[in-house]
């Protein structure tokens, strides 16, 4: 919610730890990504990979390109940092 009160490309980078894995409505994934700066980041930890595949896809159609940095999958996770390339315009 609080995402719609922050002017577009106003942050250099988010830390997500252990969030992205609750299923968050694809909405507020482009929320999150409509405040990243172009060449910002976003790092991301996913609690047992949970929901890495479904958020990279989602980021991707945003301008994200996305590298595995860490791979504790059977016991933790993974982390993930993505990297805005381009801005984007969503449809609709």
């Amino acid at each position: 919610k609080e995402f719609d009160r922050l002017p577009p490309c106003s942050f250099d980078g988010v830390i997500a730890c252990y969030v992205l894995h609750l299923a968050i409505p694809e909405d507020d994934i482009m929320k999150l990504a409509r405040v990243i700066k172009v060449g910002g980041i976003l790092v991301a930890n996913y609690y047992k990979n949970i929901g890495v595949e479904r958020v990279s896809l989602i980021l991707s159609h945003f301008g994200f390109s996305a590298q595995k940095v860490s791979n504790q999958e059977r016991r933790f996770g993974s982390v993930y940092i993505y990297r805005k390339q381009t801005l984007f315009s969503p449809i609709g």
